[in-house]
């Protein structure tokens, strides 16, 4: 409009109308812009907000979906198979060894001998008693094995100085029961007894204690566990019992928990005022279980 009711040139000279219209231009140029600008800014924020609120409302999602699935998993039903060698040097084993040692030749010879076998399994008459050969009984058929899992992995030395039954987040013992077999092999070097246990049981009531930490198989996931020869408060008075676990090994632990399997592999066994074996329970320890796990989590148990 301007344009055309007013001459912005006369004499080749810019007049009061063409300055005012340059000026204004220019005004208009920018105001458009800041008002672009403050819209851009508007729209930015806006799009940020409600990016936050979607991964906000998927994190929650994927919380919720986390917490039903650790319903759907509780750590309960515990039932273990384990294999140990108990050295049988001790002093207090010596009357149960003669008993076994005078009937080793006959057993091994049923098998083809020495020469041909590494080990023969005893007969139930060899088993030991439980009022007369009370160490024997103690190591072989009250044997077990006890566990203690930790949300976040600890030293074992530290461990082992310190209270375990009030620092583990998951601890129970397991122990025969009238549903348990137990086998029994005599080796070659006739130094050591190999136990087989199946089906061994821990009694919620009696042998677990939690901090509430680990309540579901899939907390398992990324934890440490600590396991052992099963101690009982009565056994720390008799050094034997504790003199020969420290000699002696355990080989093979399989855990289940209800329906799924926690595999226990590469145990590493730790030495000092008592030998422990550790490991930390990664993606491979759980064969078959799908993991769903909150990122936060999964990347918290990676970097452990």
């Amino acid at each position: 409009m301007i344009g055309l009711l007013v001459d912005f040139k006369r004499e080749n000279k810019i007049t009061a109308w063409g300055r005012r219209a340059l000026l204004g231009t220019v005004i208009s140029t920018v105001i458009a812009a800041a008002t672009q600008g403050v819209e851009t800014y508007k729209q930015k924020k806006a799009q940020d907000a409600e990016t936050a609120r979607t991964k906000e409302d998927a994190s929650r999602t994927q919380a919720m979906l986390y917490e039903m699935r650790r319903a759907l998993y509780p750590i309960r039903d515990v039932r273990v198979q384990a294999t140990a060698r108990i050295r049988l040097r001790h002093p207090k084993l010596a009357s149960y060894v003669k008993r076994i040692m005078e009937k080793q030749v006959a057993l091994a010879a049923s098998e083809g001998g020495w020469d041909k076998i590494s080990s023969v399994m005893l007969p139930r008459y060899l088993y030991p008693k439980k009022t007369t050969e009370r160490l024997a009984y103690r190591l072989l058929l009250d044997f077990g094995v006890e566990f203690d899992f930790f949300k976040n992995p600890v030293e074992p030395s530290a461990y082992l100085d310190g209270s375990p039954s009030e620092k583990a987040d998951l601890r129970f013992k397991t122990r025969l029961d009238e549903t348990s077999h137990v086998q029994l092999n005599l080796e070659d070097d006739l130094s050591f007894l190999r136990v087989t246990t199946s089906d061994l049981h821990a009694d919620p009531k009696k042998d677990w204690t939690s901090t509430g930490a680990i309540a579901s198989v899939l907390d398992l996931y990324g934890s440490q566990v600590l396991l052992d020869f099963r101690y009982d408060d009565w056994d720390d008075s008799d050094d034997a019992i504790f003199k020969v676990m420290q000699e002696s090994e355990i080989d093979y632990v399989d855990l289940k928990i209800g329906e799924h399997e926690v595999r226990l592999q590469h145990l590493q066994p730790s030495h000092g005022s008592r030998r422990v074996y550790s490991m930390i329970l990664s993606d491979t320890a759980f064969p078959g279980l799908r993991l769903f796990i909150p990122p936060s989590q999964s990347r918290t148990a990676q970097d452990r």
